[in-house]
């Protein structure tokens, strides 16, 4: 159950962070950074990256500030209009 929750929590983040459409600029660049590295590793390795890896936009992780701004908003019960000026603070700052 525990696992099925996890899952469930993740991919409501996930949702979320998509419905709220505010684009996290520094993260992109660091996992475009992160991309570019290991698409060089793999260069010196004669290897290739299968197609799923090539978006560097695509993060499969959810950003740690993200979890926590959320975590935050909902402790604090904030309003929606509220949460997102907050996130959009987050995002400029960290």
């Amino acid at each position: 159950m525990q696992a099925r929750f996890v899952c469930l929590a993740h991919n409501l983040m996930v949702l979320l962070d998509a419905k709220i459409g505010i684009e996290d600029d520094k993260e992109t660049e660091r996992a475009g950074k992160r991309w570019e590295a290991a698409a060089a590793l793999a260069h010196r390795r004669d290897a290739t990256f299968a197609p799923q890896y090539r978006n560097p936009r695509k993060r499969t992780q959810i950003a740690a500030k993200f979890i926590r701004w959320l975590r935050h908003c909902l402790a604090a019960n904030l309003p929606v209009a509220e949460a997102i000026r907050s996130l959009r603070r987050v995002y400029a700052i960290f």
